[in-house]
């Protein structure tokens, strides 16, 4: 009885539809930390019960690294930003993403919630390199609530993310592409990008490769643990074409997840979270398109600000397309 049962379970979620697939990628990546050439090939299985799609799959991944720069010594990159000799990682990933999505549509929602978690294990013993090894965990929901029938007067939204990621065995630093990153759009919008949490100032140098006096770039260098949280208010302002929002963003990155011993004179392990608020205008031509701009909640009420908080600010606008997830 108890064999027909599981069998009868097992029968049930496979009853519905399944697909399988199979992707493979070449993608030439810019970012603030980094500049990376990557070879991605992903197979995973995809099914649904109910509001809950699940999938379940293999990532193996190859990928070498370089300065975003030319102005960076490579040197300086690899000690300073990657904290490691190496350029080249291979990663080979068995993952689970569950994902619930009740909106009324994803790319622009006016109600619903959505939540999504992602669970990532890179072992030697599934093709990992040796000192290349983690365990990830990425978590992320929004709340959507219309305000009046239809969202005549606008749009409540809370969301959140938190992402823990601990490198595995006897490896000290995450490969650059698996840690996490802040600042920008659909983070801490107040943060110039990616400019969130630990960072390093990097010698630049001239086109002949020698040191520019006095020439310094702020390098992000990510983390293991991120946590970012957010409240906005969208409404519109002309028709239902262009809309206005405020919004408050707060979050951190933090660079270990367990931070070693430290010395009175060091700075606090886990700083405290950046706070942004904002305002911006959203045009609604098929996806969303927004011009933002946030300052430093400490800044309005005039509160010590330390210099990196200063030069990591926003400076200018944002403009991006879509909101959070």
């Amino acid at each position: 009885v108890s064999q027909s049962r599981y069998q009868g379970f097992i029968r049930g979620w496979f009853d519905r539809p399944v697909s399988w697939r199979n992707q493979g990628a070449y993608i030439e990546e810019s970012q603030s930390a980094y500049f990376a050439r990557r070879r991605i090939f992903t197979s995973e299985f995809e099914w649904r019960i109910g509001d809950l799609q699940l999938r379940l799959g293999e990532r193996f991944e190859r990928t070498d690294f370089n300065p975003q720069s030319y102005q960076i010594n490579l040197a300086d990159f690899l000690l300073e930003v990657a904290r490691t000799n190496k350029q080249t990682y291979t990663i080979s990933a068995p993952y689970l993403i569950a994902t619930i999505d009740q909106r009324d549509r994803p790319i622009d929602p006016t109600r619903g919630f959505y939540f999504s978690s992602r669970f990532d294990l890179a072992t030697q013993m599934t093709g990992t390199s040796r000192d290349s090894s983690f365990l990830k965990i990425d978590l992320r929901a929004q709340w959507n609530v219309p305000i009046g029938h239809a969202a005549r007067y606008g749009v409540f939204m809370m969301s959140g993310r938190l992402g823990i990621a601990k490198p595995m065995a006897s490896v000290v630093e995450l490969p650059l592409s698996e840690r996490f990153y802040g600042g920008g759009p659909n983070s801490v919008r107040g943060v110039g990008l990616d400019l969130l949490g630990p960072i390093v100032n990097v010698q630049l140098l001239d086109t002949q490769g020698q040191p520019l006096a006095g020439n310094y770039q702020y390098v992000p260098t990510g983390g293991e643990v991120l946590g970012f949280a957010s409240m906005e208010y969208r409404f519109p302002i002309w028709g239902q074409n262009i809309w206005a929002e405020i919004f408050l963003d707060s979050g951190q990155v933090y660079s270990k997840l367990n931070p070693g011993p430290r010395s009175s004179n060091d700075p606090a392990p886990f700083p405290s979270w950046r706070t942004t608020v904002g305002v911006g205008l959203i045009f609604k031509i098929g996806i969303p398109i927004k011009i933002e701009f946030a300052q430093d909640l400490k800044r309005l009420l005039k509160q010590y600000r330390t210099p990196l908080e200063i030069q990591t600010e926003l400076r200018g606008v944002l403009v991006s397309a879509g909101y959070q997830f």
